[in-house]
């Protein structure tokens, strides 16, 4: 593919998930009117970020659905501070990710122990869904300090909750 076309590949690619995102803001909108949203597009990773309420981070991929930003939405902010048991531990905690397909909860504990195995790639246990890159060791341990810091940030921010 010459670069030409695949430059107007990627910004079909990107238009049809800027539609795809503006369509379940406009609906999360009409639905939750006691809400404030806000879009900010993460340059780096390519990725819609919904701010809810100038304090709940909620990524959009390009393959959500609005039911799936719909459950998010609502445990982030309706049950944000509400323990849940992981996945794949069964260990009951607030701080947590989920995948961002089925919405598996997994604690910090095994989130870092599957990026290490997958190299920088998560495999959901559940649905098998697939996300980020190949890393060396070096880019590993890079990220593994920034996840580190993030979950610090959401400790932080759960506590002042």
């Amino acid at each position: 593919m010459n670069s030409e076309i695949k430059k107007i590949f990627i910004e079909a690619k990107l238009n049809q998930y800027y539609n795809n995102v503006c369509d379940i803001t406009n609906k999360l909108i009409e639905k939750y009117e006691d809400l404030d949203f806000k879009l900010i597009f993460d340059d780096e990773h390519m990725l819609y970020h919904m701010i809810i309420n100038n304090k709940i981070d909620v990524v959009i991929r390009d393959d959500n659905t609005f039911d799936e930003i719909e459950r998010k939405l609502i445990h982030s902010v309706y049950n944000y501070s509400q323990p849940i048991d992981c996945f794949i531990c069964n260990t009951s905690t607030c701080l947590f990710i989920t995948c961002p397909k089925c919405e598996t909860y997994i604690c910090n504990k095994c989130h870092k122990k599957i990026h290490i195995e997958g190299k920088g790639i998560f495999n959901c246990p559940k649905c098998e869904y697939q996300m980020g890159i190949k890393l060396n060791r070096v880019q590993l341990r890079k990220s593994l300090i920034k996840m580190d810091k993030m979950y610090e940030v959401n400790k932080k921010r759960r506590e002042n909750l």
